[in-house]
């Protein structure tokens, strides 16, 4: 079984970005939600709006930022599947592709959701266990064609048979989350300044994660 440099696999993302900057913008609708939400959590002048009330906005709004965060890795991986492909990225072919398997990836996006949301809510452990589990099942929909359940078997295959791999790379991965989730509580006390400086950085963030993930898909899954 073959290895994927993942370090050079996270430089190669970092230069693509900045080939490409306008990636990021894919991913700001689910910055913003998430960005309003991290606002609404910190911020203590709706002192009309109960807390409860106010809490459970911010959560609904996370678990639809992560519904859209997925969404996103779909197009994502259509922009760098189309940049291997081709050589080059452009927006509107990746759309069109991206229109055309919709259905898969949406169906695929709200069971992950669902199972790495919920769990994650209630119970930490078992949904970063899904998380980890099923982080090639978007890729899958998007690069092989599969069903949903047929990308969540074949992200338990790339998985279990890539351990040590994937683990790094979810190490990582939370790492630049926890990264995120600091900048995000510090500019938080911003106000409307910092949902922008949030719906950026996060947006760089998801969109950076996005890549990286894609191109590492598709290094394992060429072996």
């Amino acid at each position: 079984m073959g290895t994927v440099d993942l370090w050079r696999e996270m430089r190669k993302s970092v230069d693509l970005l900045m080939r490409y900057p306008q990636i990021i913008l894919a991913a700001f609708p689910s910055a913003f939600l998430v960005s309003v939400a991290n606002f609404l959590v910190w911020d203590r002048r709706f002192s009309r709006i109960t807390f409860f009330f106010q809490w459970g906005t911010s959560i609904l709004l996370v678990l639809c930022g992560f519904f859209l965060a997925l969404l996103t890795l779909g197009f994502i991986t259509f922009l760098f599947w189309d940049f291997e492909v081709r050589g080059e990225i452009r927006f509107r072919r990746s759309l069109r592709m991206f229109s055309r398997r919709f259905y898969e990836i949406f169906f695929a996006a709200l069971i992950v959701g669902f199972l790495v949301g919920f769990f994650s809510f209630w119970f930490f452990l078992p949904g970063l266990v899904f998380g980890f589990l099923l982080m090639f099942t978007i890729p899958a929909v998007v690069v092989e064609g599969d069903d949903p359940f047929g990308a969540i078997r074949r992200s338990f295959h790339l998985v279990i048979e890539n351990l040590g791999e994937c683990f790094t790379f979810t190490v990582l991965a939370l790492f630049l989350l926890v990264i995120g989730y600091l900048l995000f509580w510090i500019f938080g006390f911003a106000s409307l300044v910092g949902i922008a400086i949030n719906t950026i950085l996060g947006g760089a963030i998801l969109a950076y994660l996005s890549v990286l993930l894609s191109r590492f898909y598709l290094g394992l899954s060429r072996f």
